[in-house]
């Protein structure tokens, strides 16, 4: 059995000390600032370089296999470190490296939230039809403030912005609806987090899950917290104590963490659940409804015609 030493002085040995030492000859700080440009801009030094080849091959490496990403699911890394990248930095007189998850895997991440988000959504299958370039002449030419500043939250509102929601209320028929819908669609298009809910909708929803015993939580706080809530056909629903309560927990979650949040409505905002107030003694909780409304939104009015006059074919001269 041979020694240490022999093997160690053996030619094939040699031979690979050799190769070892000619490949690693080609690493120099040229080698290194060619393929990490970045190396330059932060001015590194050849010793600093030096220093640091592990974690700057290790940089290249990354670099390489990332090279004509199609995205995270196709991410080429080694198992185990899909979407893995690695960043390096001066600190001290040090390159210094840290890992991150790169931009594909946060774009995942987000279209994943995305389709969980809409989960919740209260759309109809035909109400991604309704958008602001089919939005009637009519309504517009009679609200062009309220169609503008829609339009405008629609198109330039970007996470985080303090933009208050708008209070939309008018009589039946006035287009409300479709102009919440234009907004709704127009954020979807442009991926910001928004739901569009139906009250009497959300509630039967609620019966049953709790008819299943399902918890309905989560359910409120995905509402109370997603980024733009769009509530239609708001305190239309045949309130009661619960719904009241539950209604007040979302608009007031959403009040206190400054988000936006829009309504449709019949109803002036200042009296809103008049019938349940009546009917259930309900004063305190529906007032900090009226007074959460004020606070969080804009409030507008959508002027219309008879909606019960349209497209009614009529003899003998036109309706009273």
């Amino acid at each position: 059995m041979q020694g240490i030493q022999e093997i160690l002085n053996s030619p094939s040995y040699l031979r690979l000390q050799e190769r070892i030492k000619a490949r690693m000859a080609q690493y120099t700080p040229d080698y290194y600032r060619e393929r990490l440009p970045e190396l330059e801009q932060m001015g590194a030094t050849d010793e600093m370089i030096m220093q640091s080849q592990i974690p700057l091959y290790d940089r290249i490496k990354q670099l390489q296999d990332c090279e004509g990403c199609t995205g995270y699911l196709h991410c080429k890394r080694p198992p185990g470190m899909e979407g893995l990248v690695y960043n390096i930095d001066l600190y001290n007189d040090h390159i210094v490296t840290t890992q991150s998850m790169c931009e594909k895997y946060h774009e995942y991440i987000a279209e994943k939230r995305w389709q969980r988000l809409q989960e919740f959504s209260g759309k109809a299958s035909q109400d991604h039809e309704y958008t602001f370039d089919n939005f009637p002449d009519p309504p517009k030419r009679l609200n062009k403030e309220i169609c503008a500043a829609f339009y405008e939250f629609a198109n330039n509102y970007q996470q985080g912005d303090k933009t208050k929601g708008i209070y939309l209320w008018g009589r039946a028929g006035a287009y409300k609806t479709w102009l919440m819908l234009a907004l709704v669609n127009r954020l979807e298009q442009r991926r910001i987090p928004v739901l569009f809910i139906r009250t009497d909708a959300i509630f039967r929803n609620f019966k049953g899950y709790l008819n299943r015993k399902e918890p309905i939580d989560p359910i409120i706080d995905t509402y109370g917290s997603v980024q733009v809530l769009a509530i239609d056909e708001f305190a239309q629903e045949s309130a009661t104590d619960f719904t009241v309560e539950v209604m007040f927990e979302i608009i007031n979650a959403r009040y206190t963490n400054g988000l936006p949040t829009f309504y449709t409505s019949n109803y002036d905002p200042e009296k809103v659940y008049e019938r349940a107030v009546r009917k259930h003694q309900l004063e305190d909780k529906v007032e900090a409804i009226r007074r959460r409304i004020m606070q969080g939104s804009r409030t507008a009015y959508m002027k219309s015609d008879d909606w019960r006059k349209r497209d009614v074919e009529t003899i003998g001269g036109p309706l009273a």
